[in-house]
C-alpha cells in the first residue's frame, strides 16, 4: 500500500506543478527526501496520507469553477483523517483562503464533512465508537522546542533542497495558503514532543521528518516555481533538473536493499522470540523496545512490562505458569541505553529470587541485542 501510495502521490504532485504551470519533473522531489523514499517501503500511513494530499491539493487548484472538483478536494480533506488526525492541517490553509478569497467555501465544509462521517462510520464499524480509540503517545509542549524546530528546519531545506527556503519565497498562486501550510506545519510538530529523540542519528532522520511528507507537494510547487523564476541560463536550469532526477533515482534504487537488510535482521528479532515463547508462558518486557515484535501479528502472548509487576508478583506467578524475561537491548541512543541498563537490573533482581536459564543471546544488529531467559524455582 506505501510503494503504491508513493507512486500515487508523485503522480498527483506531477499533475499538480503542470496545473501550476510548473514542471512536473520536480515531483522527483518526493522520493529524493529520505524518509518518503523509505516509508514508501514502511506498513504505516505516512506516505499514503501524502497521497491523499497531493490529490486534494491538485482537485484544489482546479477549481471552484467546477463544483464537483471542489466537493472532491473537501472530501478528501475529511477522509484523510482515517490515516491520521493532523492531516486536515494541510487543509485548512485552503479552506481558510477560500473563505477569505469569497470563494464557495460552503461546498469544501459540505464535502469535507461528509468525508468526516465517512471516516467516522469505518472507525465505528472497526473500534466500536464514533470517535475511534484515543491514542496519546506523546504530549503537546514548549520543551524542546527549539532542538525540534531546528531539527525540522534542516530536513526541510536540505532533504528537500531549498524546500524551506523556496515555501517563504513563493509568490506564485495560492502564495498564502502554501507558506500558512508551511508554517502551521513546522509550529505544529515542533510543539509535538516526540521527534526520533529516543533512536540513533540515522533512525532520527527517518522517524522525526516523516511528519512532513503531506507537505512535499506544496514544497515541489514552491522550488520549481522559484528555479523558474531565479533568472538561471536553460543550460544550467537543465542541468540543475537531471541532478535532481539522478538524486530521486538513486535513493529510489539504494533504499531497496537497504531496506531488505534491515528487514532481514528485524526478522531474526520476531523469530527468535516467536520460537522462543509461547501463548503458556507470561512474557515480562520493556514494552517500549518489544512492543512491535511481540503482538497479535506473530501470535497471541501475555505481556507484562518489567515496571508492571514486583518480584514477588513475578514469582507468585512463576508458581502457577511458565515465565519468561524478554530484553531487547538497545545502545544507538542514550536513552535507550539506560532502558538497557535497567533490563540489566531487573534481570539481575530476578536471579537474586529465581533461577534463570538462558535461551537466547542473539546480536542481530550492531546496536541491537536480544536476551531470552526462563524464570525457574522461584524463593
Amino acid at each position: 500500500a506505501s510503494a503504491l501510495a508513493l507512486f500515487a502521490m508523485m503522480t498527483a504532485t506531477g499533475a499538480l506543478l503542470r496545473r501550476m504551470e510548473l514542471p512536473a519533473l520536480y515531483a522527483a522531489l518526493i522520493p529524493l527526501f529520505v524518509p518518503a523514499a523509505v516509508l514508501g517501503r514502511t506498513g504505516m500511513s505516512d506516505v499514503p496520507s501524502g497521497a491523499i494530499t497531493a490529490l486534494g491539493w491538485w482537485y484544489f487548484i482546479r477549481g471552484p469553477r467546477q463544483a464537483w472538483v471542489w466537493c472532491v478536494a473537501g472530501f478528501l480533506a475529511g477522509f484523510s483523517t482515517l490515516l491520521r488526525d493532523s492531516n486536515p492541517l494541510f487543509f485548512l490553509p485552503l479552506f481558510a483562503g477560500a473563505v477569505i478569497r469569497r470563494e464557495p467555501w460552503l461546498l469544501l465544509a459540505a464535502s469535507g464533512l461528509a468525508g468526516l462521517c465517512v471516516r467516522s462510520a469505518i472507525v465505528l464499524a472497526l473500534q466500536g465508537t464514533v470517535l475511534g480509540v484515543p491514542i496519546a503517545y506523546y504530549p503537546f509542549t514548549l520543551d524542546g522546542f527549539h532542538v525540534r524546530v531546528l531539527l525540522y528546519v534542516a530536513a526541510l531545506t536540505f532533504l528537500v533542497p531549498g524546500g524551506l527556503v523556496a515555501a517563504f519565497q513563493y509568490r506564485g498562486r495560492r502564495w498564502p495558503e502554501l507558506l500558512a501550510t508551511t508554517v502551521s506545519a513546522l509550529l505544529f510538530f515542533s510543539l509535538y514532543s516526540y521527534a526520533g529523540q529516543f533512536s540513533g542519528f540515522v533512525r532520527t532522520t527517518i522517524l522525526a521528518p516523516r511528519y512532513f511528507i503531506p507537505l512535499l507537494p506544496a514544497l515541489a510547487v514552491a522550488v520549481a516555481w522559484l528555479v523558474h523564476r531565479a533568472g538561471m541560463r536553460s543550460k544550467a536550469r537543465a542541468s540543475l533538473e537531471w541532478v535532481l532526477f539522478l538524486g530521486a533515482l538513486t535513493v529510489s534504487i539504494a533504499v531497496h536493499p537497504v531496506m531488505a537488510l534491515w528487514a532481514q535482521r528485524q526478522g531474526l528479532v520476531v523469530d527468535a522470540i516467536t520460537q522462543a515463547t509461547s501463548a503458556e508462558s507470561v512474557v515480562v518486557t520493556e514494552l517500549g523496545a518489544t512492543a512491535k515484535y511481540i503482538n497479535e501479528l506473530y501470535g497471541s502472548r501475555a505481556v507484562i512490562g518489567r515496571d508492571q509487576v514486583t518480584l514477588d508478583e513475578l514469582a507468585a506467578m512463576r508458581e502457577r505458569r511458565n515465565v519468561q524475561l524478554v530484553f531487547l537491548d538497545r545502545s544507538d541512543s542514550e536513552y535507550w541505553r539506560t532502558m538497557a541498563l535497567g533490563n540489566s537490573e531487573f534481570a539481575a533482581a530476578v536471579a537474586s529470587r529465581c533461577k534463570l536459564v538462558e535461551i537466547v543471546d542473539l546480536q542481530a544488529t550492531e546496536s541491537d541485542r536480544l536476551r531470552i531467559w526462563a524464570v525457574k524455582n522461584c524463593d
